[in-house]
C-alpha cells in the first residue's frame, strides 16, 4: 500500500486574497439591495398577503421573539407599500363634551393635522396673551368691583 504524501501548505497559500479596490467600491455604492430574512419567508408572505388587503377594517398583529428582525422586515415592507399607494386621510380625534366616551373626529388631507396643530398653537398663545389684558382692563375692574360691593350688600342682609 502506498502512503499519500502529507499535503503541506505554504505560508503564502493560507492568505486571504482581499480585492481593497471591490471592497472600496461595495462600501460607497448606495444601492439599497433588498434585505433576505432568512427563515422568515412564511411571516414575510402573511404580511404581505396582508398589506395587498383593501378591505376596511382588517389590522396587522406582529408578534415574535427579540431580535429576529421583525420590525425591519415590517419597516422594508410598509416602505415598498408606500410607494404604491395613495397616501390616506389623517385622523384627528376631538372631545365630544356631550358624551366623552365618544369622541369627535377631523378627516385631514394628508399634512393637515400638521397645519391644524400650528393652528391651535397660535390660537392658544393668542388666548394666554389676550385673557390677562382683558382682566387687566379698567372697565373690567370696574365691573368687578361693583359685583363685589354688591355681593358684600346681599350677603350682610342675610
Amino acid at each position: 500500500m502506498e502512503l499519500i504524501k502529507p499535503f503541506i501548505l505554504s505560508p503564502d497559500t493560507l492568505e486571504p486574497i482581499i480585492d481593497e479596490e471591490k471592497i472600496a467600491n461595495i462600501l460607497d455604492s448606495n444601492i439599497d439591495a433588498p434585505v433576505n430574512f432568512i427563515g422568515q419567508e412564511r411571516a414575510q408572505s402573511a404580511l404581505e398577503f396582508g398589506l395587498d388587503m383593501e378591505m376596511n377594517g382588517y389590522n396587522l398583529f406582529v408578534m415574535g421573539e427579540p431580535a429576529t428582525g421583525r420590525h425591519t422586515l415590517i419597516d422594508n415592507l410598509l416602505q415598498e407599500v408606500a410607494k404604491t399607494k395613495e397616501t390616506p386621510f389623517e385622523w384627528c380625534y376631538v372631545n365630544n363634551f356631550d358624551d366623552n366616551r365618544c369622541p369627535n373626529y377631523i378627516r385631514l388631507a394628508p399634512v393637515e393635522s400638521k397645519k391644524l396643530v400650528d393652528d391651535i398653537d397660535s390660537f392658544i398663545d393668542e388666548l394666554m396673551d389676550t385673557f390677562p389684558a382683558a382682566f387687566d382692563n379698567p372697565a373690567y375692574q370696574r365691573k368687578n368691583a361693583l359685583l363685589n360691593v354688591s355681593l358684600i350688600l346681599s350677603t350682610n342682609r342675610l
